[in-house]
Parts: C-alpha cells; structure tokens; sequence
C-alpha cells in the first residue's frame, strides 16, 4: 500500500513538472514541436500511451488537451486528443470490466462503488455522457467504474464522445493559443481569442452543475 502511494505521488511529481513546462517553457514546446514535425507517426501514438499511462493511475489528462493543442493546432490537436482519451478510456474500461469486476467477485474491496454502478446501469449511455461532461471528473479514468456496470462498451463510449467533445475542444483551442502567446508569435486579434477561450472554459465549469440537473431530471 505504501509503495502504490508512494508511485502515484511520483507519477504527480512529474505530471505537475510536465504539465508546467509544457505551458511555460518555449525550449521544452520547441523541442516536442520539432519531436512531433519529425515523427509524424510515433508523435501521436506516444501522446496516446501517455494519456493511457495518465489515466491508468487517476491522474489528471487535460494536460494532454493542452499538448495536442500546442503540437498540432485546432483542428488535427482535436482529432488527436480526442483519439487519446477513447484510447485510454477504452483501457481503463476494459481493466475495469475484465479485471477488476472479476477480482471483486471474490475480494470485497469496491462495495463502495455498488450505489454508484447501480446509478450507471439505471441511466446508461446518459451516465457516461453526464459523468464525462463534467471537468472535475478524471474523464479517462472513469472506464474503471463503468467497467463495473452492466453499460456495454458501445453505449460508455457513445457517451463518452458526446460528453467530453465540448471540453475537448475548449482544452485543446486554450493549448494553441498558449503557445502563440508564449512565443510572441501574436497580435491583439489572438489576446482576444485567448481571453474569450479562458472564460469559455471558466463559464463551461460554472453553468454544467446547472446542465447536469437539469439532464437529471429529465432522465
């Protein structure tokens, strides 16, 4: 026990240095953008294994957005980033349904979660889309709960790609216009689209308390 506390602590350690050069320093973004333009292939799929590796231990994947949007701008940053979080989700969905649920079959240490997979099942698709639209969420590693539940795959990613694809978008547009402004490469026009990202995703986190009830009642 101590030992699993002791490499996740690590693992926040380095998520937190990564996560802040990736914002602030120009050499680190300049090496991975050069990394990327020079491995066109393995760039993606190393950002993908990260955001496996990310959800795998319940750490925070937005840094990942962030990235996408740095290395390849708006649009192919989406496809991207979008793409990472079905493949770790897929992962932590499949440890949850293959692995965990059989090991609790006979060790009863995830009783806590019984009230919640009982939530999932009643409301289906519609749980995966309200628990992966919410940002406070770690929205990859939510496979593990849903791997639990009696919600097919087909249905936990259908809400998965509608819940998260807004947020996505909000992360990987702030990701891009970071690096333009970090680098100086920007004029008033790009300030302003910066601001108006920033408080996009600020009024996103308040009004989607306010959309998951309305969502709720309405189930």
């Amino acid at each position: 026990m101590i030992i699993n506390k002791l490499i996740k602590l690590i693992f926040i350690l380095v998520w937190v240095i990564v996560f802040y050069n990736i914002l602030f320093n120009t050499l680190f973004q300049d090496t991975l953008l050069i990394y990327s333009n020079n491995n066109k292939i393995f760039a993606p799929l190393l950002l993908i294994l990260m955001q496996i590796v990310l959800a795998s231990f319940i750490l925070p994947c937005s840094v990942i957005a962030v990235l996408a949007g740095i290395l390849w701008g708006v649009e192919i940053g989406i496809v991207y980033s979008l793409l990472a979080t079905i493949c770790a989700s897929s992962w932590t969905f499949v440890v949850g349904r293959f692995f965990i649920k059989d090991w609790n079959s006979s060790i009863n240490i995830f009783s806590w979660s019984a009230s919640v997979v009982n939530l999932i099942n009643s409301h289906n698709w519609k749980a995966s889309m309200i628990a992966h639209a919410n940002p406070l969420f770690p929205g990859s590693s939510l496979g593990y709960i849903f791997g639990l539940s009696k919600v097919g795959y087909g249905n936990f990613l259908f809400g998965l790609i509608i819940g998260t694809l807004p947020l996505q978008i909000l992360v990987v547009t702030f990701g891009y216009f970071s690096n333009r402004v970090i680098n100086l490469s920007v004029d008033y026009v790009i300030i302003l689209a910066l601001f108006i990202v920033v408080m996009a995703i600020f009024l996103y986190m308040k009004m989607m308390p306010l959309v998951l009830d309305y969502i709720k009642r309405d189930l």
